[in-house]
């Protein structure tokens, strides 16, 4: 017998890409707020905690307007130096 709520392979593929875009989304927007918060940002801390853009303004805070971006990268890790010759 055939049932209309059966899941396809099609259907699986696509609730798996939902699925790993909501996570990519769910990291970004922790990166985002972790970092706001930590260099007392509130405004850009309740942007990101307010506007849902789906990862964008994370991503833009994250690589042009958070301060230390130039020491640091998005993880906190500070970048190693290159020497100049």
């Amino acid at each position: 017998m055939y049932s209309e709520f059966a899941w396809t392979s099609a259907d699986t593929s696509i609730m798996l890409v939902w699925i790993l875009l909501a996570i990519g989304i769910i990291l970004v927007k922790g990166l985002g707020l972790w970092h706001s918060a930590r260099h007392s940002q509130k405004w850009w801390f309740v942007a990101i905690l307010i506007l849902n853009t789906l990862g964008i303004l994370p991503l833009v805070y994250l690589f042009f307007f958070r301060p230390d971006r130039k020491k640091t990268d998005i993880f906190g890790r500070k970048k190693k130096r290159r020497r100049k010759r």
